[in-house]
């Protein structure tokens, strides 16, 4: 890396040092003829005219001596050439020229440069020479030298004329334009290089915007750059007019360049443009190229143009607005962008003392070269800022394949470590599931002529359905059935939590109505469960078995899906739910909650099932998406198979597993009948899964079944009130 960057250096330090060693190798001329004075003009020229004497200084601002600053000019001198130069081969050094010229000596045509009207054109900034022939020289005596110079808007000869050596000519003209063309015609093909590469940089990380506008400033910088290096490039003489070469490079092309240079600018420092800033910006731009287009003429065209660079200026001013924004917020972007823009702020002091202080017309225009040092320079920047996020990028991703090494392993570790807590967890899950079940009913013999089958499945092992059977001395007193909310151990416990105070609770109030006994197994909870946030929703039934009253129940319902009650010899099932212009809360366990519990009355004679059921059943959907619903489990249950409790049990848990095939539960799922018999049964607590098929006929029943809900809710309402008288 440090062999590489002192290569960098010295291919920078030999391209600065080129000119200085150019102009430096040219040995001395022993004798010129250096016309430093004696030169006179006249227009038109003719013969034996009379010539006005002018001074050298002149020859810069030849425009100046004809109206408008067009047409042609004619300068005249004198010379004898010395005996040292007499025959020998001769050349005539004449400097830069603007726009066109041609040399007479003695009369006779040597050579011209540019192109006269009507297809102007010049010659660049390249340095103009000529071979002498001995035929039209005066060997004793005075020779006369005529310059015949066009101009429009423009017309000067750069540089000293003299005559000597055809070697030192040459090698002086070739100075020249080594400076004032060649350099540029070397810079201009370069940033096209440059340009190229930065675009396909831009290509690559379109975030990066500042390769994007540096890139176009060298293509335009390269058009610019035209005029400085047509002397290198004849084959550019003519295409065109002198006008519209001049509009599209020294305007046009500087122009666009100015606008790109400040958004390149405010890139770097990274200001965005507000829509008010860009059209602002937009509106100068597109003002300077229409005025600039709109010029008629190279005379206009030379006067306007530096005033039309108004639009330029205060399109920089953007940029000079962001440098200074810049420096107050101490942006450290700031100093590589001075560091990049400063040779041409430091070429442009120069060149105002150079041309316009001292009227130095041989020197160059070093802003030309300061501009192409800057664009060096954020070559060198931008380069280096590449360099420094490659590396950065290949630091993070050394680090971070070690990172993502570490990482794995940790992963490894912790996923191990996670596999040995699953393995705990599923222990701890089955132990609490086995607890639970532990707490549940699991075979008693009741001798009140009551049958019970139940159907119990848990979601995930622990459950949050809760269901009790309340026996004393042998007979069947009441039933609970509770579905805590959330599911997993966090409801499981809850539940073991509720099933002692909800039989403590019943039991102490066995003389108490039902309404009054929820009310209080809610306080208890709410003061049990404290800040837990579960709940709990549920019914309860309570045998009124009294003397003359066999069969007599009351039932409580706190938010639980309604129990259904099916009479021997019917095809339907009646919904028990309270009136319905009574106010119910059907919430238990939550603190400050006002609630209000609704009972209903009802008898069952000999051969009639009631059905609980939580919501996990009604809510079960099918791999279509349908609802099992509760008026299918009205039916499923009003059209089971008669007989035992655990008989018309599996007739409907054979229906509902029908329904939901493979789609898999979203909740517990509970299903507890009670037949009223005239002897006494055993509880089972879990029925095996019934697979069977169902057959097209019950299908169908239950089609029919959901087409007549609407009639079976009126009945239902009847049915009800005959039960409360």
């Amino acid at each position: 890396m440090f062999y590489r960057r002192n290569t960098a250096q010295k291919i920078i330090i030999f391209l600065l040092l080129c000119p200085v060693l150019l102009l430096g190798c040219s040995e001395k001329a022993s004798e010129r003829i250096n016309f430093d004075s004696g030169w006179a003009w006249a227009a038109p020229y003719f013969q034996n005219i009379e010539f006005i004497p002018i001074s050298t200084n002149t020859l810069h601002n030849l425009a100046k001596l004809v109206p408008e600053r067009k047409g042609y000019v004619w300068l005249q001198n004198f010379f004898t050439v010395p005996a040292e130069l007499q025959d020998k081969d001769l050349g005539l050094y004449i400097g830069n020229i603007e726009i066109a010229c041609s040399i007479q000596i003695n009369g006779i045509e040597i050579g011209n440069c540019g192109r006269f009207p009507p297809n102007e054109f010049s010659q660049g900034t390249g340095a103009s020479y000529f071979h002498i022939p001995q035929s039209c020289l005066h060997m004793t005596g005075r020779n006369e030298l005529i310059i015949k110079v066009w101009c429009n808007g423009g017309g000067n000869i750069r540089g000293l004329p003299f005559i000597g050596l055809y070697d030192d000519v040459y090698i002086t003209a070739r100075q020249f334009s080594y400076t004032h063309s060649t350099m540029n015609l070397v810079f201009s093909d370069a940033i096209i290089l440059i340009g190229f590469f930065y675009l396909f940089l831009f290509i690559r990380r379109t975030s990066e915007k500042e390769y994007l506008y540096y890139s176009l400033m060298c293509f335009v910088s390269s058009v610019y750059l035209f005029p400085f290096c047509i002397s290198e490039l004849p084959w550019l003489i003519g295409v065109g007019t002198l006008l519209s070469f001049r509009k599209l490079t020294m305007g046009i092309a500087a122009f666009i360049d100015v606008y790109l240079a400040t958004s390149f600018i405010r890139v770097f420092l990274k200001f965005d443009d507000s829509i008010y800033v860009k059209a602002v910006r937009l509106a100068l731009l597109v003002a300077a190229l229409i005025n600039t287009v709109a010029l008629q003429d190279l005379r206009t065209f030379s006067l306007l143009l530096p005033v039309i660079f108004g639009f330029a200026f205060f399109q920089l001013s953007f940029g000079i607005w962001s440098v200074i924004q810049a420096l107050i917020e101490k942006r450290k972007e700031v100093i590589l962008l001075l560091i990049g823009f400063a040779p041409v702020i430091i070429c442009v002091f120069i060149d105002l003392f150079v041309h316009v202080v001292f009227t130095m017309s041989t020197m160059p225009f070093f802003t030309i070269y300061g501009w192409q040092a800057s664009i060096t320079a954020f070559l060198l920047i931008l380069a280096e800022r590449y360099t420094q996020a490659r590396r950065q990028a290949e630091f993070l991703s050394e680090k971070l394949e070690i990172e993502v090494n570490q990482r794995t392993k940790e992963l490894a570790e912790a996923n191990k470590k996670l596999e040995v807590e699953h393995n705990q967890t599923v222990r701890d899950i089955d132990l609490a599931t086995h607890v639970q079940r532990s707490f549940y009913p699991q075979e008693v013999s009741v001798k009140n002529g009551w049958e019970i089958a139940v159907y119990f499945k848990p979601l995930s092992g622990v459950s949050g359905d809760l269901y009790d059977f309340y026996i004393f001395d042998e007979k069947l007193s009441g039933l609970g059935l509770f579905d805590v909310s959330g599911h997993g151990i966090a409801a499981g416990l809850v539940t073991m939590l509720a099933k002692n105070i909800i039989f403590n609770t019943y039991r102490d109030n066995l003389k108490s109505h039902m309404n009054d006994v929820m009310v209080k197994i809610n306080d208890n909870i709410i003061r049990a469960k404290g800040s837990i946030e579960n709940y709990l929703t549920g019914a309860m039934i309570r045998m009124n078995d009294i003397a003359g009253q066999e069969g007599m129940l009351e039932l409580v319902n706190a938010g639980n899906p309604p129990p259904l009650l099916h009479r021997t010899g019917t095809d339907s099932a009646i919904a028990l739910v309270p009136e319905r212009s009574k106010l119910q809360c059907g919430m238990i366990g939550i603190a400050g909650l006002d609630v209000h519990f609704q009972t209903v009355e009802f008898g069952m004679n000999e051969n009639d099932s009631l059905l609980f059921y939580t919501d996990g059943i009604t809510e079960a959907q099918n791999l279509s998406g349908q609802d099992y619903g509760l008026n299918r489990l009205k039916y499923s249950f009003s059209h089971a198979e008669s007989g035992s409790a655990e008989k018309k049990l599996a007739s409907v848990l054979r229906d509902f597993m029908i329904f939901v095939d493979d789609a898999p539960l979203k909740d517990d799922v509970t299903i507890i009948v009670l037949k009223r018999s005239a002897k006494s049964e055993k509880i089972y607590k879990n029925l095996p899964k019934q697979t069977s098929a169902a057959s097209n006929e019950n299908a169908k029943d239950i089609e029919e079944a959901e087409e007549v809900e609407e009639l079976e809710e009126l009945e239902e309402a009847e049915e009800l009130e005959e039960l409360n008288e």
